[in-house]
């Protein structure tokens, strides 16, 4: 069954294709295509999967963000010719009249749905880069991680570890319960450590769900993100030690500041002492080194994963073509600075 009147949707796409829709009818399949937006943003927000607070961090609703979710499948190369609209229901349905009201509807939620989620993930990136890099890390974790497995169950995602000859999902579930959002934390905060492969990470935390036998063996992904979220943030405010002196009233993104700099001071000597003053680097290199790894440095500590140092240094010097000059001092950098982390962090 679907929101409209019975062939009214033949006829509002039959207009789209022909490019002769009226501004009545333009503003009537708007409201068709915003109201599927809406719907399935409150589904999201509701199964904690908008993996960002909506309204009080961000300062819009989610009237708002369907609006500008949907935005661009209205875009127009002339008037009334909506580009995007009838391209993918010409490729889809070459024969309009001999296709269903159901089939046309259950497309064009596919789109809707589609461009919501496109929106979402660089919307996200936009408003909280952070929890944005955090869920890129989980994404790419099975990818990483050839123990780790990544797959659809019903509406959600979910992680778990690869057994021979096991049965997805019913041989990890073993009728038992998913696990609760408050025993995750514990096993997070209990178990956490500062690691150099995040998504071997993942896997031992999977593995502490599996040795319990209380849970099923798997976790969903939206959990494992707010899970990370909320220890990350614990650890930040609680595990810093007296190497770096944190006064109580500084922000989690002060904390990581301090830390960074702290650590910088401590790369920047090394690289004054190790490369510059016996000449092997000038001014302009000894810049670029400090750049580059405060920028690797800090995404390690912001959520436990890097990129692949050439993309570091061919973001910061895209013209320089010397990198491979340059690879053997910057992985001794970032080995000692590691070993200058683990002293900082000492209870990690």
């Amino acid at each position: 069954m679907t929101p409209w009147v019975s062939g009214e949707l033949h006829i509002l796409i039959s207009k789209l294709y022909q490019g002769c829709v009226n501004g009545r009818e333009i503003r009537q399949f708007y409201q068709y295509c915003y109201a599927i937006a809406v719907s399935y943003l409150r589904v999201k927000k509701n199964r904690g999967k908008l993996y960002f607070n909506i309204e009080s961090d961000v300062g819009k609703d989610l009237e708002d963000l369907a609006t500008d979710c949907i935005m661009p499948l209205f875009e127009q190369d002339q008037p009334r010719c909506f580009i995007q609209f009838q391209t993918f229901f010409k490729s889809r349905f070459p024969n309009l009249q001999e296709t269903s009201e159901a089939d046309l509807f259950l497309a064009l939620k596919g789109l809707i749905l589609s461009c919501v989620d496109q929106e979402l993930a660089r919307y996200f990136k936009q408003v909280d880069m952070e929890g944005f890099r955090l869920y890129r890390n989980i994404s790419l974790a099975s990818e990483r991680n050839k123990s780790l497995y990544e797959r659809s169950w019903g509406n959600e995602t979910y992680l778990y570890l690869f057994h021979p000859g096991w049965m997805f999902p019913s041989d990890y579930v073993k009728k038992r319960p998913m696990i609760y959002f408050d025993d995750l934390i514990q096993i997070l905060y209990k178990n956490i450590r500062f690691h150099q492969d995040f998504p071997h990470y993942i896997q031992e935390i999977l593995v502490e769900i599996e040795r319990k036998e209380i849970y099923a063996m798997m976790v969903e992904k939206s959990l494992v993100h707010q899970a990370f979220r909320k220890v990350l943030s614990l650890n930040l405010r609680t595990e810093i030690t007296d190497h770096v002196l944190v006064a109580e009233e500084h922000s989690p993104e002060e904390r990581r500041d301090i830390l960074i700099n702290h650590l910088m001071m401590i790369l920047k000597d090394a690289i004054v002492e190790t490369y510059y003053r016996r000449g092997k680097i000038d001014d302009s290199m000894k810049t670029n080194y400090q750049i580059i790894l405060k920028h690797y440095f800090s995404d390690l500590i912001q959520d436990g994963h890097t990129e692949a140092l050439p993309e570091y240094w061919n973001t910061i010097i895209p013209r320089e073509n010397t990198f491979p000059h340059h690879k053997s001092r910057l992985e001794y950098l970032i080995r000692l600075g590691r070993e200058k982390m683990r002293e900082l962090y000492k209870k990690i």
